[in-house]
């Protein structure tokens, strides 16, 4: 009997279930700045490492004081044991911005896989606990494991397998977490009382409500003065008011995938649906003594919804909502009035378009999927978009009562007008059925005519056609390089480490005009390699100077050169890539200051500039510029193996390199990176498909000052490796490319960079480098922004300091 008596009792130990308590991190004492995620572990796929990239914008901007994690850490089977990969994948590799490097407070724990790794120490920053208390004396958020409520995961488990280490009896667990929450929240004299889950209490979204939650853990919070409920487990963002108290139950549990359309029909009053969004995103909150600011984030870190709870006395006095946007009378009013003025025009459109296009996803022109019936339905892109977010058609309006419309929810309106925010709307069917529809008031612009999807099937048959018009007339141009010969006349040397050659065949007269202007560039080009060296040197020949030529993958000749320390042992390299229109060569004052600071430099002209093959400036693809600077990169390795290198690029070179390195091999090769007025922001024509060769005279660069040295000036333009014709409208639309292409990818650099930008410049954006310095993910980032210099920084009159800044950066990470 005593050896029973003995057993039961450490059941009982092992069920219990007592909240440890710590304190809640504050800069001052007075003020918790923190953000929520939730159901966020995909190993940076379904958009996760772009919310993380704008969870630690945000979370700058906030100065935040820790993290919050809802739960559903790492999809599908949470982890191994604690040296899993997915803890590298999913959490360290994917959360990287320096705001993120904050205590970690994970509300709960995945049940499946090994549960004692999660609750241990698998990155500083994770804190892990099955329930817990962070206390202040401003606010107590109380952490509950939600998970052991949930009956059907135990009863009915399909083909998981659940780790109930420490938990069972279950019964005995859950009725002691329960104690102790209900004793911890009466003991509680905080500003306010916020409970954390992972499992909904109250949801309209796929999960709906948790039953087994409602019905024993909500009459506590009832009951005890709790203020809100926050939690995930629904892939979405909401806010829902209790009917019976003043709880408000918060969901952010779109850390990666969502449910887009995915609602369910519950029990819950219209005006209890505060806020609703389908898609992906994140929340931040600010607590103070006297009230508690809410936020909702979509993927793009646009704020979708904010709300201010105010606190007016202790807990049992007034207290109620501010909010900081117009009232849902006054949206829902404006709202219907820009609906009846379109009403008539939109319906037309509808009617005679709906069976010529289909309705199309505006970002990855997937066929939209609908929810129920066409006439009448809300519809969803069934793909990964890159934006992933809900699109919400209704295409029965003149079947619809607009004046009928009672709005529950707000939404700030979108800077996209193809991007709809979803509104939650009550309508009447012609039986008088009540339903419930989601519409927005963007929703006119999304049909079919004003579609990306209309818009970009018009484009391509008015390609199509221009093409079969010109295909008689068109020819293959075919550049060659020049022959080594011309470099044996200049007496120049050569750096045959590299070197290669190309039968030169002429298809047309053109391509001979072209072939011979690049044999002439060539030749100069060689030329200056052994003229300007010595020009530039004293007697101690402090610089060896060589050029080189190599073949890309298309079998372009591509011309390259390199500076080599004389006296100096060697100790990294440097690889420079000039701006458009310019060379190389141009660097050689740059390139012989790395060399007195012992660093051996390479230069190489990308494709159509200096003495590389192509049409002077003109690039059908900076595509073809990103792969053969990942080839010149290889070979300057496998000559100079074991030396540290890095990458310095100006304007467009400046994104190549940017774009090369996003590329993971690519990333392991490179040190370091120095940009000086990267093009991360410009502005191209896109009249490139039809006259790719055509010059646009606006886009003249000698219209636009690049410099406040006339003598740099002068010399730049006199040169006749430097182009100085209007912009080639296909390289212009490729610029437009590669810099829309990094906008969206910044959050994906991790190299350390240095980042120069003049605050006058012309040319490209001083903004945009301040957001590349701003949302990339590299722990190691430094941005100068020159006070009154202008595009050509390496070309000012303050060029020599600029020069020292840049050594000393580079010679800091030997």
């Amino acid at each position: 009997m005593a050896v029973k008596l003995l057993l039961l009792a450490i059941l009982l130990l092992q069920a219990s279930a007592e909240l440890q308590r710590y304190g809640l991190p504050s800069k001052d004492g007075a003020t918790h700045k923190f953000i929520v995620v939730g159901d966020w572990g995909r190993k940076g796929r379904y958009n996760q490492s772009l919310i993380a990239s704008q969870m630690g914008r945000i979370g700058d901007e906030l100065d935040i004081d820790f993290v919050l994690s809802t739960g559903d850490n790492f999809y599908d089977d949470g982890l191994t044991g604690e040296d899993d990969p997915a803890i590298w994948e999913s959490f360290t590799n994917i959360y990287t911005a320096t705001s993120l490097q904050k205590p970690w407070f994970v509300g709960n724990h995945d049940y499946r896989g090994d549960v004692l790794a999660q609750l241990g120490t698998i990155d500083p920053r994770w804190s892990c606990f099955r329930s817990s208390i962070l206390q202040s004396d401003v606010a107590e958020l109380f952490l509950v494991d939600t998970t052991p409520f949930v009956e059907k995961y135990f009863t009915n488990p399909d083909d998981h397998k659940y780790d109930l280490r420490d938990i069972t009896p279950l019964e005995s667990y859950t009725s002691n977490l329960l104690n102790d929450l209900e004793s911890a929240l009466n003991k509680s004299r905080a500003k306010w009382k916020i409970v954390v889950g992972h499992h909904t209490l109250r949801s309209v979204g796929h999960h709906g409500d948790t039953q087994d939650l409602v019905h024993r853990l909500l009459p506590i919070l009832r009951n005890n003065d709790v203020d809100f409920y926050i939690n995930g487990h629904d892939h979405n963002l909401q806010r829902i008011k209790d009917r019976e108290s003043k709880v408000e139950f918060v969901t952010s549990g779109g850390g990666s995938k969502a449910w887009r359309g995915d609602i369910k029909d519950v029990d819950v009053a219209e005006e209890e649906v505060k806020f609703l969004y389908d898609g992906q995103g994140f929340l931040s909150l600010e607590i103070t003594r006297n009230d508690v600011v809410f936020v909702f984030y979509d993927v793009d870190g646009v704020p979708l919804h904010k709300w201010t709870a105010a606190s007016k006395s202790m807990h049992g006095g007034k207290w109620g909502i501010k909010m900081g946007t117009r009232s849902f009378e006054e949206f829902g009013n404006s709202l219907r009035g820009r609906e009846r003025r379109r009403r008539r025009i939109s319906h037309k459109i509808d009617s005679i378009l709906t069976f010529v296009f289909s309705y199309r996803c505006g970002f990855c022109m997937i066929p939209l999927a609908f929810l129920g019936q066409r006439s009448s339905a809300a519809a969803y892109c069934p793909g990964d978009c890159v934006l992933n977010r809900g699109i919400v058609i209704s295409k029965a309006r003149s079947r619809c009562d607009r004046n009928s419309i009672s709005f529950s929810s707000h939404r700030e309106k979108r800077r996209r007008s193809d991007c709809v925010i979803l509104l939650s709307a009550k309508m009447a069917d012609e039986s008088g059925r009540d339903l419930m529809m989601f519409t927005s008031g963007a929703s006119v612009r999304l049909n079919a005519l004003l579609s990306l999807y209309a818009v970009s099937s018009l484009w391509r048959l008015i390609s199509a056609v221009f093409f079969v018009i010109r295909l008689p007339f068109r020819r293959r141009y075919v550049a060659a390089g020049a022959s080594h010969d011309s470099a044996e006349k200049c007496g120049a040397k050569e750096d045959r480490s590299f070197s290669s050659r190309m039968r030169i065949r002429k298809v047309s007269r053109k391509t001979a005009v072209i072939d011979k202007d690049v044999a002439a560039r060539r030749a100069l080009a060689i030329e200056r390699t052994a003229e300007e060296t010595e020009e530039k040197n004293d007697e101690a020949k402090t610089t060896k100077r060589a050029y080189s030529l190599f073949s890309s993958t298309r079998g372009d000749t591509i011309f390259a050169q390199s500076w080599t320390p004389a006296n100096l042992p060697v100790r990294g390299l440097v690889i420079i890539l000039h701006g458009l229109n310019e060379h190389s060569g141009r660097y050689n004052d740059f390139a012989m200051k790395l060399n007195a600071n012992g660093f051996k430099v390479y230069g190489m002209d990308w494709i159509g500039h200096g003495g590389s093959d192509g049409l002077h400036a003109y690039v059908h693809s900076l595509d073809y510029a990103v792969n053969d600077l990942k080839t010149y990169l290889a070979n300057v390795l496998a000559e100079n193996p074991s030396l540290p290198c890095f990458c310095f690029g100006h304007s467009t070179g400046g994104a190549i390199i940017l774009k090369a390195v996003l590329d993971l091999e690519i990333r392991q090769l490179v040190n370091g990176v120095v940009l000086t007025s990267p093009a991360v922001g410009v502005i191209a024509p896109v009249f490139s498909f039809l006259a790719p060769r055509y010059q646009f005279r606006a886009a003249n660069k000698m219209g636009v000052a690049v410099s406040r040295d006339p003598q740099a000036l002068l010399a730049k333009y006199s040169d006749p490796l430097v182009f100085t014709g209007s912009i080639r409208a296909r390289t212009g639309y490729e610029i437009l490319r590669i810099t829309g292409f990094l906008q969206k990818n910044l959050h994906r650099l991790t190299v350390p960079f240095l980042v120069l930008h003049g605050t006058e410049d012309a040319v490209t954006s001083p903004a945009a480098s301040q957001k590349l310095h701003r949302e990339a993910s590299s722990t190691d980032k430094t941005i100068q922004l020159c006070q009154g210099l202008l595009h050509d920084l390496l070309f000012e009159p303050e060029k020599e300091a600029i020069m020292e800044n840049i050594v000393k950066w580079l010679v800091t990470r030997l």
